[in-house]
């Protein structure tokens, strides 16, 4: 019974983790938007100062700052340029 119980455990940590990850598209890299494009877009949304773009899972992962001067970073779709998550730091 331990043995079982603790195999649950494994796989519901393995399943939250997946379900966890951020996923914004399921189109191939040949469609998604420039990293230009969807820097405009993240300055379209009102965030500015973009000095990264990277790729995170299917999304695109970009850091900049915010309107009133905090850092950001921001989750995009890299189809519809939409923000899909944004969490601001010091």
């Amino acid at each position: 019974m331990p043995v079982l119980l603790a195999a649950l455990v494994v796989a519901l940590a393995a399943l939250s983790a997946f379900a966890a990850e951020e996923r914004c598209t399921a189109a191939p890299r040949e469609r998604w938007m420039s990293r230009e494009a969807i820097a405009q877009r993240a300055g379209e949304a009102g965030y500015r100062d973009i000095d990264e773009v990277l790729v995170e899972g299917t999304c695109y992962a970009l850091h900049g700052r915010t309107i009133d001067h905090l850092r950001a970073k921001i989750l995009m779709n890299p189809i519809t340029g939409d923000v899909m998550h944004a969490e601001t730091y010091r």
